[in-house]
């Protein structure tokens, strides 16, 4: 467990001697007794806490230990040496004591003086040596002995006879040091006195915290009853450790800033006005700090993240550090949640720990590990353009080719940006693009300027066939555009965690000359492309209502491309396909031969590429950041082989490049 303060506040940041030519300590040092003012006959623990100057981090030495109390020699003073002593119990637990000689009110001082003589040369900051040092007072005896260890008697008390009370034949041998006895001060005589029982306190009870233990009785039923109470503690498996004693109390109740693990034994001791005392005990097994559980990190913006956790009880308050600052943050209870702005692009690491503070005045604190989360932030918005048609086979064009040689083909497009599924609830449409239609590219010898783009080898001025590639597909030129912009079927951002993209890309040949060309009032699009937008995206057909190959494309790893449902343009069906004189989209399932007036009847189904940040950046990281989707024309009747049939025939790969926007 690691023993972090609340700040800087208060410490002690020690330079070299003066005259030593040494440099300045990497580390900060406060010195803390646990008890002031301390009852004479009590040894109370002391504490050291140390920091290192980087945002309250403990501090290591040079051998890559972590430093403690072991790494300074400990010593008490006081104008009166047998007043204080120090107990050693091991290099990681030195204690304070009251001595019997000692006067309340009388004042020591406990010094940490740095390098430790045991301590390693490895282990020590070259060219450093410091103090530190802490003042408590003596308080009002609250045992007859002199605590086990670190108390020197006065040397005519040590060699005086002794006369024991409860044995009156007993004696000691002159010159024998007389401690753990009780001490008269004015003969220096010994005596070995019992105050009578009394009645123990009821229902001693212990609970608390990583910062804190609670001790609660019940008085006694007698009549009258205790003046007083006194608590005393200690570790269970070492009595001699640790020990700590409460001061006077008339409540029924004691705050122990205690923050050791193990197990503990807490006595109560009633006080009656005529000397009489009664004591009772329990055991008490100190709580570990919790670390934070269920610790995420979800990027909401693209240079925002939110990191949460779930609450720990009995935390105070919680840190967290991380970027971009990496200095630790203060985050309040019962607030589990922080979020953090201005983030670049890359691996993120953030740390959080409950931190959990005493209520008492100068309390010390106590610290969890630290639960740890990373991700990466990435920059969302990203673009995607139609890069380039490969040709396999064109389309069948009506004899006397009016519109121009071959082929003369467009690629439309919309997009919708929907909320990811959860556990509670499906897909939310955030976002819908209106549909987007490039230049229509192929022969323009029958154009007027701006409506076509010369595409193709058919002829002089273009006209689209086999083993043509059209790159690059432009955007409908305009008076007022730049001649040569790349077609954008789609862009915007694209959260991770949060946001799926279905694109909705087509291809389409054009059988009519310009001039003949039907167009929707709006001039947006044109008729039969705007016919199957509004049928995708109204009641009949909306393309929420996915089945199960899109779902499983969404919740799949990769980007994925992935045929809809049947789409219905203004009939079930395009139909009359053998007289080719009808704009249609490249990719018909040619399904059947009706009676007339229909003729040749042909369906479509809608064509769709799954997208999300995550599929897009493993993409982009890879170095696979085109999609090619193929549209080619399907024969599906009965019996009947494909190379027989001689009226569709188009067999286009569509090239999609993702870009990362600035």
């Amino acid at each position: 467990m690691i023993r972090i303060p609340l700040a800087a506040a208060g410490l002690l940041v020690l330079m070299a001697s003066t005259g030593l030519a040494q440099a300045s300590a990497p580390f900060s040092v406060k010195v803390r007794p646990t008890l002031d003012p301390l009852p004479i006959g009590v040894c109370a623990a002391v504490e050291v806490d140390l920091l290192d100057g980087k945002g309250g981090r403990w501090p290591r030495n040079p051998s890559g230990a972590l430093m403690s109390i072991a790494d300074f020699d400990m010593s008490v003073t006081s104008s009166d040496p047998r007043a204080v002593g120090g107990n050693e119990i091991d290099e990681y637990h030195w204690y304070a004591c009251g001595c019997q000689a000692g006067v309340a009110g009388a004042v020591a001082t406990i010094t940490a003086s740095y390098p430790a003589a045991r301590l390693p040369a490895n282990a020590r900051f070259p060219g450093v040596t410091l103090q530190a040092t802490a003042n408590f007072t003596l308080s009002s005896a609250k045992s007859f002995v002199n605590p086990r260890g670190g108390c020197l008697q006065p040397a005519a008390v040590a060699t005086a006879p002794t006369v024991v009370a409860t044995s009156p034949t007993s004696t000691s041998t002159a010159g024998t040091p007389l401690v753990g006895a009780p001490v008269q001060p004015a003969t220096g005589t010994r005596v070995a006195v019992t105050p009578p029982a009394g009645p123990a306190p009821q229902n001693v009870t212990v609970t608390g915290t990583p910062a804190e233990a609670f001790v609660r009785w019940n008085l006694p039923t007698v009549s009258p009853g205790p003046v007083s109470h006194v608590v005393e503690r200690w570790k269970t498996s070492d009595p001699a450790c640790c020990r700590a004693t409460s001061p006077t109390l008339s409540a029924t109740g004691w705050v122990d800033p205690l923050v050791w693990s193990g197990a503990w034994t807490y006595q109560v001791t009633a006080i009656y006005a005529d000397g009489r005392r009664g004591s009772a005990s329990t055991t008490y097994t100190y709580p570990e700090p919790e670390m934070p559980q269920g610790l995420k990190a979800v990027q909401v913006a693209r240079d925002t993240v939110v990191v949460t956790w779930q609450r720990v009880p009995g935390a105070s308050y919680y840190t967290v550090g991380g970027p971009p600052s990496n200095a630790a943050i203060r985050v309040d209870t019962p607030t589990t949640r922080l979020t953090v702005v201005g983030l670049p692009p890359g691996n993120a690491t953030w740390q959080v720990s409950a931190m959990y503070q005493g209520r008492t005045a100068g309390s010390p604190l106590a610290g969890s590990p630290f639960a740890t989360i990373s991700l990466v932030v990435v920059n969302p918005r990203y673009r995607l353009v139609a890069e380039a048609l490969r040709v396999t086979a064109e389309t069948v064009d009506k004899p006397l080719s009016e519109d121009g040689m071959y082929d003369e083909v467009y690629v439309a497009s919309f997009a919708e940006v929907q909320q990811r599924a959860s556990a509670t609830s499906g897909l939310t449409l955030l976002a819908r693009q209106p549909v987007q239609m490039s230049a229509v590219h192929g022969d323009v010898s029958s154009s007027l300027p701006l409506e076509r783009s010369q595409a193709g080898t058919a002829s002089a001025n273009g006209g689209i066939r086999a083993s043509d590639i059209v790159s690059p597909i432009l955007a409908t030129r305009t008076m007022t555009s730049l001649p040569g912009a790349p077609f954008v079927l789609w862009e915007g951002e694209l959260l991770p965690g949060k946001h799926d993209l279905i694109l909705h890309p087509t291809v389409w040949e054009v059988d009519q000359p310009p001039s003949e060309l039907a167009r929707e009032p709006s001039g947006v699009c044109l008729q039969l492309l705007c016919g199957w937008y509004k049928y995708m995206t109204g009641p009949g057909g909306e393309t929420s209502g996915f089945r199960p190959g899109p779902k499983a494309a969404i919740a799949g790893s990769q980007i994925a491309i992935v045929e809809g449902d049947i789409v219905w343009f203004y009939g079930p069906e395009i139909i009359h396909l053998e007289r080719h004189d009808t704009d249609r989209p490249i990719g018909l399932e040619v399904r059947s031969t009706a009676p007339n007036p229909k003729g040749l009847v042909g369906s479509w189904r809608d064509k769709m590429v799954i997208l999300s940040s995550e599929k897009i950046e493993a993409a982009l990281a890879s170095g696979q950041n085109r999609i090619e989707m193929r549209f080619w024309d399907h024969w599906n009747i009965a019996n009947t082989a494909p190379s027989t049939v001689n009226y569709l025939n188009g067999d286009y790969m569509l090239v999609i490049r993702i870009e990362r926007m600035p």
